[in-house]
């Protein structure tokens, strides 16, 4: 029987360290809750928000919904939201649990063989790292915990055997949970627990018999057994597990593994996203695993000394294969590369390093990273990644008083972001539809999908990035998108670019309605005719696709689009490559000319092609087409053109064209703009061709006459559009514009531009054009060099009209002084 003092003390000892355990766990879970209650971008946990609904409602992974990211991290987090109440919240307080839970677990594997104040270190260290720096179950951070719960545990018993059952147990259920929840964390988990056993057998430490059969075990616990689950619990089939898990990412992110020949991972984070982190993770590895063979090194066979060679390179390769391919913060990797540092030191034990040294060689670097990590948890670094940058003492809950913000209640959003949400959702039914899926949630708006909950659109992933959207599944959303479809709007966020010319498609179906940062494109049939200066700037469409009438007046039909295509000669036409496509001209007009052009896509085959293109009534359909004709491809050309004449008889027009299904998606088939010959229309207020907004004045009489030649004052308006008239000559600024109307006939008009600035890389361009009723005509487009001026006539197209002079807004520094050398209006 031990004497009292040392029951006491042995007493004394377990309460110290289970205070200092209540102690860590409490650290690591501050950054959780100081950061809980806020969400500054909604974005990444989407995925999870949305996951959950779905499998709430009845859904499956793989089989209703895409999903690159496997099913296990949907299913618990699914589960934790219905336990937890259904809210975002929710979601939290389950990683809230995952940090304590943890912490126990790790600091408990590591008890076997390090000191409690060491174990409980590691396990802070390797938590703060993962769940830490997250607000919610993060499949990230599950990887990375099940990762270095195998390697652990699989480091300390490597070969089964009856006697170790608990740690293998450990390592099974280890595998289980990282091969439902990520591949590559799982190909790096299984690779080191075999690697063990691999050890094991050729050092004699286990037989070959059994060594074999725990191999085999492994890898059946780690891919067999977690793909059955999978499978069971989804109903997909082998070939859609594939394309949603391995195919997919794997054409999105494979190429990522390249870099691990090139130093630059190795410097600093390939996938920089989130401000000031500690940068250069993979030289401190290979520092840091350095070290540890310098210190595992003595007292070795050779063949031990080998396998600890080729451990440290396997551990320095996984490291940076998770940095790789991961978009995370590198924390994470960091994490990863250190939980299989530490199975170093367990698994080429007995240690013959002095604790002094262990400690300095071990300890003190993941102490420091340890504290770099908790610091970016604390700041919120990853958890409250996003663009708005608003102070977190500024956000501010939705509005509790309306039961659509419901799932958000007690979540804190930037000011800014929570007025466009309770903008945005008075443009909407206060009840959802009862069915169809009316609504489209593009990238970076799916968590509306909580706020307003819709059917979901079928075979679509959850996140509508690059990965999982492949050409077919494109396609596939794009026919979804086509009249007459069921989807009535398509909602996105300034603050994310959405997957190939998904937007660009989108934008021809309907007008863009902002929201703040928030917009949606209407597509109802009901929706007004979209402007082709909705796709760009008026002046860039007119140079690509030819001068010749206003893209204010050019309509694209909703039902119908058309858009702008660059074909293979570098021309662009307003076209199509499969179907119908039209677009009206808004005004009357009389004499047209132009050009239609039929071109090979990559895709066709090389034989003959053709397009049927109609100029019509724009609101007559039934009367005879203005012009109309079948334009051929002949076999082994690859580009052809047909020009055209036509009276339009002073009616307004609509130009379509038509693809066959059999041709379609062979060829670009479109037009190139229409030149106007005569426009039939006054325009008594210049148009707004430009995109940026500059303060419009007309001049009053003594600044006209100061600006004109004499005679010319009373006979003229001038609008001038952030510009200033100073003595004779109109100063104009980046993105001004001075637009002039003679109300008398002339003949030419000379004008002088002159820029004052000196520095040789202010250099503003300006470009001169005339305007009428639609009809515009560039005159010239020029660079003026630092000190430089060109001198030009203008002309008039038609009587009277407009002649502007606009100054490009870029670059801002710019500016320009105009002024009129003379009027010609001999007859």
């Amino acid at each position: 029987m031990p004497p009292p003092e040392s029951s006491s003390a042995s007493s004394n000892f377990r309460r110290v360290h289970i205070v200092a355990a209540l102690l860590l766990t409490i650290v690591a879970l501050l950054p959780w809750w100081r950061n809980h209650g806020l969400l500054r971008e909604p974005l990444d946990y989407s995925l999870m928000m949305r996951a959950s609904a779905r499998i709430a409602a009845g859904e499956r992974p793989y089989v209703d919904f895409a999903s690159a990211q496997q099913s296990g991290s949907l299913w618990l987090n699914a589960v934790i939201e219905r336990i937890g109440g259904g809210t975002y919240q929710a979601l939290t307080w389950g990683n809230a649990a995952a940090i304590v839970g943890m912490m126990l677990l790790l600091g408990f594997i590591l008890r076997r063989c390090f000191s409690p104040a060491m174990a409980l270190l590691g396990a802070a260290v390797l938590v703060v790292g993962t769940l830490g720096q997250h607000t919610i179950v993060w499949y990230n951070a599950i990887g990375t915990l099940a990762l270095a719960v195998a390697v652990l545990t699989a480091a300390q018993a490597p070969v089964w055997h009856r006697s170790s059952w608990a740690w293998h147990a450990l390592t099974i259920v280890a595998l289980l949970v990282g091969g439902l929840n990520k591949l590559n964390y799982q190909a790096v988990a299984l690779a080191g627990t075999c690697a063990w056993v691999v050890r094991a057998a050729l050092l004699g430490h286990a037989s070959m018999t059994r060594s074999i059969f725990t191999l085999v075990g492994l890898v059946l616990c780690g891919t067999a057994l977690p793909l059955v689950i999978e499978l069971s619990w989804t109903g997909a089939d082998l070939d859609a597990w594939l394309r949603n898990v391995i195919i997919a990412p794997a054409q999105s992110r494979g190429g990522l593994l390249r870099q691990l020949l090139s130093l630059s991972p190795y410097l600093a984070p390939p996938h920089d996203h989130y401000g000031a982190v500690l940068r250069p993770v993979g030289l401190l590895m290979v520092g840091w695993l350095g070290w540890t063979v310098v210190g595992l090194w003595r007292g070795r066979s050779g063949l031990d000394r080998l396998l600890l060679l080729t451990a440290a390179a396997f551990v320095i390769t996984a490291t940076m294969a998770l940095l790789l391919t991961n978009l995370e913060i590198n924390y994470l990797a960091l994490s990863a590369g250190f939980a299989l540092l530490l199975s170093l030191w367990i698994g080429f034990g007995p240690l013959p390093l002095p604790q002094t040294k262990r400690a300095i060689s071990l300890w003190l670097p993941a102490v420091l990273a340890g504290l770099i990590m908790w610091g970016s948890a604390w700041s919120g670094q990853r958890a409250l990644f996003g663009s708005d940058r608003a102070d977190r003492a500024t956000f501010r809950e939705l509005n509790a008083a309306d039961e659509r913000f419901a799932y958000f209640a007690g979540t804190r959003l930037p000011p800014n972001l929570a007025d466009d949400i309770e903008t945005l959702v008075l443009d909407l039914p206060r009840h959802p539809p009862n069915a169809g899926s009316p609504y489209l949630y593009a990238t970076g708006t799916e968590w509306l999908e909580r706020i307003y909950p819709v059917d979901s659109l079928h075979g679509l992933p959850l996140l509508l990035t690059g990965v999982g959207l492949e050409a077919d599944r494109m396609a596939q959303l794009k026919t979804m998108l086509a009249p007459p479809g069921p989807v009535e709007r398509v909602f996105g966020i300034s603050s994310w670019v959405w997957p190939g010319d998904l937007e660009a498609h989108v934008k021809l179906r309907g007008p863009l309605i902002l929201r703040g940062r928030l917009k949606y494109y209407d597509l109802r049939p009901t929706a007004p005719p979209l402007p082709l200066s909705d796709l760009g700037d008026s002046i860039e469409l007119i140079n690509q696709l030819g001068s010749g009438m206003d893209p204010n007046l050019v309509h694209l039909n909703p039902i119908h689009p058309v858009r702008p295509l660059r074909l293979p000669s570098g021309q662009h036409v307003l076209g199509i490559t499969s179907g119908t496509g039209a677009f009206q001209f808004a005004r009357p007009s009389k004499f047209i000319r132009g050009e239609v052009r039929l071109a090979r896509t990559s895709g066709s085959t090389g034989s003959p092609l053709s397009a049927r293109f109609t100029v019509s009534h724009a609101g007559r359909p039934d009367l005879p087409p203005f012009w109309s004709a079948d334009v051929r491809l002949p076999a082994g050309e690859t580009e052809t053109t047909m020009s055209y004449d036509l009276d339009a008889a002073n009616q307004p027009t609509r130009f379509a064209v038509t693809v066959a299904d059999d041709y379609a998606e062979q060829l670009h088939a479109g037009w190139r703009m229409p030149q106007i010959y005569d426009s039939r229309v006054d325009t008594p207020t210049p148009p707004q061709l430009r995109r940026t907004y500059r303060s419009e004045t007309t001049l009053e009489s003594a600044d006209r006459l100061a600006l004109l030649p004499p005679g010319w004052a009373e006979r003229a308006q001038v609008v001038v559009r952030g510009g200033t008239m100073e003595l004779n000559s109109l100063h104009l600024p980046a993105g001004g514009e001075g637009w002039i109307r003679l109300d008398d006939y002339f003949r030419t008009m000379r004008v002088r531009v002159r820029n004052p600035d000196a520095n040789p890389q202010i250099k503003p361009v300006v470009r001169v054009l005339w305007y009428r009723g639609g009809r515009i005509e560039m005159i010239t487009q020029r660079e003026i060099p630092a000190e430089g001026e060109i001198s030009f006539d203008a002309w008039m197209a038609e009587y009277q009209g407009w002649v502007a002079v606009l100054v490009d807004p870029n670059p801002e520094e710019a500016k320009v002084r105009l002024q009129i050398e003379y009027i010609d209006d001999t007859r």
